[in-house]
């Protein structure tokens, strides 16, 4: 597939628009994350739709856990990302790869995308193994992530490396 083409380069926004939620998203735990720098241990923060004064918090988490896991690369990070490269996966797989085969005149199956297949692995080691990465997610053909088994933690570099990888992004037709 052509770079340029509409189907490809449709695909690319959507993943640029993706990455760019995932930077909002990150930019604005960096600046909630200010408000708990010096929280007291026994202090807690609920969190609801409506006021938590008068109605039951549908959350709550102490100050520093919440501190905590809102830190660059932290775990609310790790979880955005997982939850935006599963997305993108789902919307390669069950949306653009048939565009693609449709377009060229061949069958799903016979569409390629080598940085996509290591984009499956990721997803399968985030879906099927609970962010565990086995051996067999390590080996990546296209991917430039350097991966060793263990738990796995997608940061900010990680991301962008995909979503920078995917604007060059080559779709091929198995003969």
């Amino acid at each position: 597939m052509p770079q340029g083409h509409p189907i490809l380069a449709e695909f690319q926004r959507a993943l640029q628009a993706h990455y760019t939620c995932y930077i909002m998203a990150t930019m604005g735990m960096n600046s909630a994350r200010a408000v708990y720098a010096n929280a007291a241990p026994s202090n807690r923060v609920f969190i609801g739709p409506r006021d938590p004064s008068k109605h039951r918090a549908t959350a709550s988490m102490s100050q520093l856990e919440l501190h905590s896991k809102m830190k660059p690369d932290g775990e609310f990070s790790d979880v955005l990302a997982k939850a935006l490269l599963v997305e993108i996966y789902s919307e390669w797989e069950e949306y653009f790869r048939p565009r693609f085969a449709t377009a060229i005149g061949t069958e799903k199956n016979m569409v390629r995308c080598d940085l996509l297949g290591d984009l499956r692995q990721i997803r399968n080691c985030i879906v099927h193994d609970r962010s565990t990465l086995a051996t067999k997610h390590t080996k990546l053909t296209a991917l430039r992530w350097s991966l060793k088994p263990g738990p796995l933690l997608v940061t900010k570099d990680m991301f962008s490396t995909f979503v920078d990888q995917a604007n060059d992004l080559e779709v091929t037709v198995e003969p």
